[in-house]
Formats: structure tokens, sequence, C-alpha cells
């Protein structure tokens, strides 16, 4: 079986297609964010995988428990989806949906796990680093993990600057063990 993000990928160009075309970019990641609280919930996942439950049933069951907060569009996409067994594949679609939105609005996102936590102007400082160097607005989320010991691991798209100290002592190991 092909994998989800393969599965998922057209759907996601075509939903960023529709958005960009109608300028509505924010309004369908919010409609993704609705579909994705919606069929993440136990119950509704468990109808999802039910092999007797009819899938227009289900796509309507969606539709209704999101109410007005999916327009008339974000119905049609759970019509689609559920039409063709593919409600499984909302998260990747919408993780594929906002890269493209982030490229399409020429923004990062930037993992920043840290040993400590940064101060307002240490994020600032780091943003705009990151913005220099990869010519793009920067979206920065920052976590704390105290095992890192010292510094920091970014991840930045598809590239990773590891800056920890654990991360310089397990560097330090690999070429001791290779002397």
């Amino acid at each position: 079986m092909q994998g989800l993000s393969t599965l998922a990928r057209p759907y996601a160009k075509a939903v960023f297609a529709h958005a960009h075309q109608h300028h509505k970019l924010a309004e369908f990641s919010q409609h993704l964010a609705v579909l994705n609280q919606i069929t993440s919930d136990a119950e509704i996942e468990r109808l999802i995988g039910h092999p007797r439950m009819p899938q227009d049933q289900l796509a309507d069951l969606i539709i209704d428990v999101a109410g007005e907060s999916l327009s008339e569009t974000g119905a049609n996409l759970v019509r689609v989806l559920a039409d063709n067994q593919r409600l499984p594949l909302l998260p990747e679609i919408s993780a594929q949906y906002e890269q493209l939105r982030a490229a399409a609005e020429n923004r990062l996102e930037v993992q920043v796990t840290s040993a400590m936590p940064l101060d307002e102007q240490q994020q600032q400082r780091l943003r705009d680093s990151l913005a220099k160097r990869f010519g793009r607005d920067i979206d920065l989320n920052v976590d704390i993990d105290a095992e890192l010991l010292a510094g920091a691991v970014i991840r930045a798209g598809d590239q990773v600057i590891d800056g920890s100290a654990r991360g310089r002592l397990e560097r330090l190991a690999q070429q001791i063990g290779r002397s």
C-alpha cells in the first residue's frame, strides 16, 4: 500500500489550489484543524475504521459535528474523502497543506528544542538570524528538554542544526571511536 504522504498529496494540493485561488488560505487552515479535531475523537476514529459504516452517513456526521465552522467547500472535501475512504488521511493532508501555505506565504516553521527557556529577546535574535539564513519569515516554536544539558536543537524544514551539549558529546564519542 502507498504511504500516507503519497496518498494525501493530491488532496492537499487540490485543497491548497482552491484556497489559494479564492484567497482563503487561513480559512482552510481552520477547516482542516476542525476536521482533524473531530476525526481524532476516539468514537469517530472507530466509526471511520468500521467496515460496515456507510461513508455518506459518516460524512454527514462529521459535517454535522463541525457545524458552522465548516464552509460548503469544506463539507464537500469531507464528502470526497469519505467517498474515497480517505478520511484517515486528514492529519497528513492538513500537514502538507500547511507546508504549501507556509511556502506560498514565504514562511518557515522552525522547531527549537532548548535545554533552558529562551526569553523573548533570545527568541527574536534567533528568529532574525534564521530569517537571514533561510530568506523567509520564521514561525518559531520553542520546547524545553533538560536532557540536552545545554544549547539547542533547531529543526527547519529538512535541516537539523544540533547545537546541544548532548549532541556535541555524541559527536565527540563517535570521533574517539573512529580513532
